[in-house]
């Protein structure tokens, strides 16, 4: 009988954080200040660590002071050579110093900028690499910070199915770890090259996960759809035979075996798709049909469920 079946493939997937980001030391010095733990959850801008703070803010009270001093030398300046007091030489030696000071203050406000580490999103601590009064010179790896609020189920595509599947395709999957829990996503990348190694090609599906039950590491089984045949023409696998490269049947028709030859589709669990060959009504020999030839007459049993 013809019904609607999905033609499946079904891969294994991991799930891995939307964003995963390693937030290293800008500047250099003793940690002052940290305000988070591993596990918290935390906002994007929210301060978690302070490296050095108090020093760069010192430098930058001295820095504003230093050109607050120059501005007003150069106004005192500016004054007395209207009057032809100052010569210009002094007053180029005053605006040099002014400028000087005010990048002074800008390079130490930076400075202070970076002494701050901040979440770039919203997200959850993962790990403190390193613990408060620590030393860290620039460059030293912080804090790793995970976006888990929406994950990713990575796997790796088979080059032959790079064309069934385009970024938008809705996905369902299911994660062993969440007791067979149905999960559904949708086809967020697929990769433009292959992986040197298992010559796959990446694949992203992304997850909501707003109760942030999924996490990084567990495993999915992925069901992709590659179409849905609304007509579809399924039989048992075991009811296939092969005679050299071709593939057949069995039928009955008026007490008759009577080979078929067909065109065999996709696999779907024990049972094969058959795309030429055989039609809605078709009387298939699932039983015996091993024993049987061409024009083999045989004799029809009818069974009563129940």
């Amino acid at each position: 009988q013809a019904k609607a079946v999905e033609d499946v493939l079904y891969l294994t997937g991991m799930v891995e954080a939307w964003e995963d980001v390693t937030i290293s030391a800008e500047t250099r010095g003793k940690i002052e200040w940290q305000g988070v733990e591993e596990g918290d959850r935390v906002k994007a801008g929210q301060e978690l660590i302070r490296v050095n703070t108090r020093t760069i803010q010192a430098n930058i009270d001295q820095a504003k002071a230093e050109f607050v001093s120059a501005e007003r030398e150069l106004e005192r300046v500016e004054g007395t050579r209207k009057t032809g007091i100052s010569s210009p030489q002094e007053y180029d030696k005053a605006l040099m110093a002014r400028d000087a000071a005010r990048a002074r203050l800008t390079l130490s406000e930076i400075q202070l900028e970076q002494s701050v580490v901040s979440a770039p999103f919203d997200g959850v601590v993962d790990t403190l690499e390193k613990e408060a009064v620590e030393f860290v010179d620039t460059g030293t790896p912080l804090v790793r910070l995970l976006q888990i609020h929406e994950v990713k189920v990575v796997c790796g595509l088979p080059e032959r199915e790079v064309a069934n599947f385009t970024p938008g395709d809705r996905v369902d999957m299911i994660v062993d770890a969440l007791q067979g829990e149905i999960i559904r996503g949708y086809v967020f990348r697929i990769a433009t090259s292959a992986e040197l190694t298992s010559r796959t090609f990446r694949m992203e599906i992304a997850v909501e996960n707003g109760d942030r039950l999924l996490r990084p590491g567990m495993v999915a089984r992925v069901k992709l759809v590659r179409q849905v045949l609304e007509d579809a023409l399924t039989v048992p696998l075991f009811a296939v035979m092969k005679r050299d490269d071709a593939s057949l049947v069995l039928l009955e028709e008026e007490g008759v075996a009577v080979e078929r030859l067909v065109k065999v589709g996709f696999m779907r669990g024990d049972a094969v798709h058959i795309a030429e060959g055989l039609k809605d009504g078709d009387r298939l020999i699932v039983a015996g049909h091993r024993d049987l030839r061409d024009g083999t007459r045989v004799a029809v049993q009818r069974v009563t469920e129940g």
